[in-house]
């Protein structure tokens, strides 16, 4: 699954984690506040997020960043395969290292 959407768009959060063996799998999956709402949005995603520590999407405004960076989550921006994505954000990332 590729990361593909502007963050101003986004309508459902996938949540990643390490499960039990510490590799990162998707947990879940969030509604997201509707689009639109100015600064509220930002602050009511940021409450559902509040567990994480990253936001990947293609593209996301300035004062959404700065408003979510406020509360702790960093909004990283990229055009990328999701999986690959939060492998490298777990600490892996590097293909064929345990060959």
């Amino acid at each position: 699954m590729d990361i593909d959407l502007h963050l101003g768009q986004a309508i459902k959060g996938l949540i990643y984690g390490p499960r039990e063996d510490g590799l990162a799998c998707l947990l879940e999956a969030r509604d997201l506040p509707e689009p639109g709402n100015g600064d509220n949005r930002w602050l009511e995603l940021s409450e559902i997020l509040k567990d994480c520590f990253a936001l990947l999407a293609t593209s996301a405004g300035q004062r959404p960043r700065e408003i979510l960076s406020s509360y702790g989550l960093t909004v990283l921006l990229l055009e990328d395969n999701v999986e690959g994505a939060v492998d490298v954000l777990y600490g892996g990332g590097k293909k064929g290292k345990n060959r």
